[in-house]
């Protein structure tokens, strides 16, 4: 044998054993299976009912319940059963109410009932009014408890002197009866509390 021979059948032996154990772990690491991540499955967190607290008041004639804040008191006023069945107030404030029905929802949430249904003309009114009768307002139709009904709000305070601020009333009709629900707005363009909000979304039918 050559004597250059000898050193090159060993590096070539070198290069067999690297080529084959480089194999070999390349040939391992991609057959063996890779590490599952866990995968974490989060239950979404139920939004806390925040009128589950507070009282219902419920009328039996009429068939409707509503929720109002626990520590708010409700006022049935007197009325003339010729054209009201009904006419009372939810409210932070009994001191502030006045016997005359009149603006009432200044001072918290309303609900009058009248004996007559309110006319298509009231229901379907759209936007700034300066009719004669109604001048004042903003109307816009909408739906309640699948009913047609039309949201209005009071624009400018020359109506009345004591309002404070405006006033929103939702009109709809239900059997043979018109109902209006009313509350104080924060200004003269149809903002207010968030909390009637949350009254209204707690009206319901039996």
């Amino acid at each position: 044998m050559q004597k250059g021979f000898a050193p090159l059948l060993i590096i070539v032996g070198i290069l067999v054993v690297g080529l084959i154990a480089g194999g070999a772990y390349y040939l391992g690491s991609v057959g063996a299976p890779k590490p599952q991540t866990p995968v974490v499955n989060q239950t979404p967190q139920p939004t806390a009912d925040e009128t589950a607290n507070w009282k219902t008041y419920t009328n039996e004639n009429l068939e409707f319940t509503i929720k109002y804040p626990s520590d708010w008191t409700v006022h049935e006023f007197p009325v003339d059963t010729q054209y009201k069945l009904l006419h009372l107030i939810f409210t932070s404030r009994p001191e502030d109410i006045k016997l005359s029905t009149n603006y009432n929802s200044r001072n918290g949430f309303t609900i009058t009932v009248n004996t007559s249904l309110h006319n298509q003309d009231t229901l379907q009114r759209e936007g700034r009014d300066k009719g004669p009768n109604f001048a004042g307002f903003n109307y816009n139709q909408t739906t309640f408890l699948d009913l047609p009904a039309n949201r209005a709000y009071m624009t400018y305070s020359d109506m009345i002197s004591d309002t404070g601020a405006g006033i929103s009333w939702l009109y709809f009709n239900k059997g043979s009866y018109g109902w209006t629900l009313g509350w104080p707005n924060t200004d003269f363009e149809g903002h207010y509390d968030s909390v009637y909000d949350q009254i209204l979304s707690t009206f319901r039918f039996d």
